[in-house]
């Protein structure tokens, strides 16, 4: 349980309340940083720039405290026991800045049961490209930069001069002559290799919505 002291402190940014809660277990940033696997440098500059993006609640968890206090100042300090852990459900615009570290927003947050949440995101489908298989408006989880095998389902971001970067959720498919992203409806082009892709997430649940 945290010191009531620490209520005291200045929390009112990401930054003054990882430094409050160190101070108070009398740890380092250094230690944090070897916690969450980054450098001291990189630590730095999510303290100092961001609500802690991708590691907010990798950082949470290094700490043992809520992480929806830990990103926004709200709600309780300290950790419920057995309290479920949440995932950021991301809008296309905020996938990129997430994955590079760089995520400075606050964002809807959903449940999950996954031991480690620090690389995983959903979306929200937001086409009809995968049906019936996936509906639109589905909640897609995905698990960041895990390889992909054939058949496997992807979040692919499309490397083109658009200033706003294009994500596309297609089938990941490998026939031995190369590697290209199909959607189920036949409607939608396939994706090749000559559209220069990047694979950044590999598809783990799904949550689909029905009608009432």
């Amino acid at each position: 349980m945290m010191n009531s002291d620490i209520k005291s402190m200045p929390i009112s940014t990401f930054k003054d309340r990882v430094t409050s809660v160190l101070n108070d277990l009398n740890r380092s940033k250094a230690w944090l940083a070897d916690e969450i696997g980054i450098s001291r440098q990189a630590l730095n500059y999510l303290l100092s720039n961001t609500n802690g993006g991708k590691y907010a609640s990798h950082i949470a968890d290094a700490l043992n405290i809520n992480p929806d206090w830990l990103v926004s100042g709200e709600g309780e300090l300290n950790l419920i026991t057995n309290q479920t852990k949440t995932i950021p459900l991301l809008k296309t615009k905020s996938i990129s800045p997430w994955l590079d570290g760089h995520f400075n927003e606050l964002y809807e947050a959903i449940p999950v049961e996954y031991t480690e949440t620090n690389e995983i995101f959903a979306i929200i489908l937001d086409n009809s490209s995968m049906e019936t298989e996936f509906a639109k408006n589905s909640t897609l989880i995905f698990k960041q930069y895990k390889k992909p095998s054939n058949g496997d389902f992807v979040l692919a971001r499309l490397n083109t001069d658009s200033k706003e970067p294009i994500f596309i959720f297609r089938k990941y498919m490998t026939d031995g002559t190369g590697v290209y992203l199909k959607a189920l409806d036949a409607t939608f082009r396939t994706i090749t290799e000559d559209d220069h892709f990047d694979i950044i997430g590999l598809l783990i649940e799904q949550r689909r919505k029905f009608n009432d």
